[in-house]
């Protein structure tokens, strides 16, 4: 086989890039509204945008390309000692070993994080929507970890999350920021690419007006 030549792989699909970057936005949105602008409807507002991308992540984990599916990139600590270990400077099509588990962590702490802010009461003038649902000291505890323990281990996911990328991208020239961008890798050899075909993506967008229809009727049948 020629080595020289290189195929153009779909690795990540339209949702699954619109979905990062989404989130991106969604997250920076919402701590400069409560951190710079003191600004809780928005920051509410932001922590509802999360909780649709996130559930829709969890989705679209399970049906959609085939390197967005988890089945593709499930933690291993055997993985992550051996690609550790290795001296070689190691490429993954999709997610690498690391990078499963940052996936895993920010989807998990994103969630706890918005169910933790939708039990909080900050006792001046915001009380999430199922704090009146709670008793005083489930809403008191949910608060403690959603302000001194949640957004803490956020910063830390995010920033480890952050520095990893620019590592990869600017020492081991990987490109995964351009990946993450067009979706398409060049690779040696021929491997399975996702399908991302517009009949997928309308499914993606259908999904997501699930989800958000969904958030929104919960919120209306929640007491104000």
């Amino acid at each position: 086989m020629n080595k020289s030549i290189k195929f153009s792989l779909k690795v990540w699909d339209l949702p699954t890039r619109v979905f990062h970057w989404a989130l991106l936005l969604a997250v920076v949105g919402s701590a400069y509204s409560v951190w710079v602008s003191n600004d809780m409807v928005w920051h509410a507002r932001f922590g509802y945008t999360v909780l649709a991308l996130c559930l829709f992540r969890l989705v679209w984990g399970v049906v959609g390309g085939h390197w967005s599916r988890f089945a593709t990139f499930i933690p291993s600590w055997q993985a992550s000692r051996q690609y550790l270990s290795s001296q070689e400077n190691k490429v993954s099509l999709g997610h690498n070993p690391l990078g499963s588990w940052s996936v895993y962590a920010l989807l998990i702490f994103l969630l706890l994080q918005v169910a933790s802010g939708l039990g909080s009461d900050d006792d001046i003038g915001f009380n999430g929507p199922l704090a009146p649902l709670l008793s005083s000291s489930w809403v008191s505890w949910l608060t403690a970890y959603h302000v001194d323990v949640g957004r803490w281990v956020l910063i830390a996911l995010i920033a480890l999350h952050v520095l990893a990328v620019l590592f990869y991208t600017l020492v081991k020239r990987q490109g995964l920021i351009q990946t993450m961008w067009h979706g398409i890798r060049e690779w040696p050899v021929d491997a399975v690419a996702s399908v991302d075909t517009w009949p997928r993506r309308l499914g993606a967008l259908l999904i997501v007006f699930v989800i958000a229809l969904g958030i929104a009727a919960l919120l209306q049948l929640l007491p104000a």
